[in-house]
């Protein structure tokens, strides 16, 4: 394990912070390619769901370093530990991710039959947990490609409010293939005015990067009929802030603006203006991303503790992958700073967690360990 998430590891006292800590660690490993280091993180985590949880993202990992025989060693593993968990619900869930795993390595009908069996349990009278349930299997249809499929599931489910992740996994993946017409019907059929916004902001921002502008300031003027209905201070921010960068991508950067004018919350901004600034460097439009970026200093200084500690650790990785080293350099040890004077436990175990993932990442990306 890296000497930075070590460190951070060790700072924990509560048995909970320690296991959402090494599940972060794992993650964060598999995601640089720190395979070798995984397995001892592994052997720390006991039973249960995380450590499935984890044994998935191994097994991602193992595919994209085309170590399909590792990959298959660790589903085994994956369907010994899922006997265990006892929670109907966290299993559906688990085995959806399975499934997209087995898709992505070619195993298309494995996976259909395994999400298949998810799919055809009694969802009409559960709450949250079941939706969230229908909402991860009609992502994981969506993703080996089967619309119709997922279409099927979210009109069989008896809320709209709680599966509505679903709907907009079906709403972006129809915008990610150009269907405008589809991607509009399926958005507006969301009741929730904050979550249809989303949605249609989603499909504007995959049809702004088809060069389909056209379709995107539709998806976009769309949604802003939905803003007025939106209900408190957060969720209205959120939904504004969805907004700034795919006006931004149309090159309408007065509209972006204006959108981030109706964000009171200065986390929800400072995230965007980074994301803006962060984008146009990803397509090569620097015009006007110094002001971007100072916008984006402003916000972040403004932003609450432990999200001060999150978007500063964005910031760092965004502004290194864009060259600016300096800038990468100085918000790592902004987001150190904050941390060290935090003093409940369970906020610091985590900004702790994502710092440490940041350094990794860095770590990785310049070649030193």
């Amino acid at each position: 394990m890296g000497e930075p998430m070590k460190d951070a590891i060790r700072r924990l006292t509560d048995a909970r912070l320690v296991l959402v800590a090494l599940r972060d660690a794992v993650a964060a490993m598999v995601a640089v390619g720190w395979m070798e280091d995984v397995e001892e993180t592994l052997e720390l985590m006991p039973d249960g769901g995380d450590r499935v949880s984890a044994l998935l993202v191994i097994a991602r990992g193992c595919g994209r370093q085309g170590d399909q025989s590792k990959a298959s060693e660790v589903f085994g593993t994956c369907g010994i530990k899922l006997a265990n968990i006892g929670d109907v619900g966290r299993e559906s869930i688990l085995k959806a991710d399975i499934a997209v795993i087995y898709a992505k390595t070619g195993n298309i009908e494995l996976a259909r039959a395994l999400i298949s069996g998810s799919a055809t349990g009694d969802t009409q009278n559960e709450k949250r947990p079941g939706a969230h349930k229908v909402s991860v299997i009609v992502s994981t249809n969506v993703e080996l490609g089967d619309l119709d499929r997922a279409l099927v599931i979210l009109r069989e489910a008896s809320s709209d409010s709680y599966p509505r992740k679903g709907r907009i996994a079906v709403t972006t993946a129809y915008a990610a293939k150009g269907g405008i017409k589809a991607a509009l019907k399926v958005a507006m059929e969301i009741v929730s005015p904050r979550y249809r916004a989303v949605a249609l902001c989603n499909a504007a921002r995959k049809f702004a990067e088809r060069g389909d502008m056209e379709s995107a300031r539709t998806a976009l003027t769309r949604a802003e009929t939905s803003v007025p209905a939106i209900d408190g201070e957060f969720a209205s921010d959120f939904a504004w802030s969805c907004f700034a960068e795919p006006y931004d991508l149309i090159g309408d950067n007065p509209n972006a603006l204006k959108s981030l004018g109706h964000v009171e919350g200065n986390d929800s901004k400072a995230r965007s203006f980074w994301r803006m600034w962060a984008a146009r460097y990803a397509t090569g439009q620097t015009n006007d991303a110094e002001g971007l970026k100072s916008q984006a200093i402003e916000a972040t200084k403004a932003a609450d503790t432990f999200t001060r500690v999150s978007i500063c650790s964005e910031a760092s990785a965004m502004a290194f992958r864009a060259g600016e080293k300096g800038i990468s350099k100085d918000y790592l040890g902004n987001a150190i700073a904050v941390v060290s004077g935090m003093q409940t436990r369970w906020w610091r175990a985590r900004a702790l967690s994502r710092i440490a993932k940041t350094v990794i990442s860095l770590e990785n990306a310049a070649g030193g360990r």
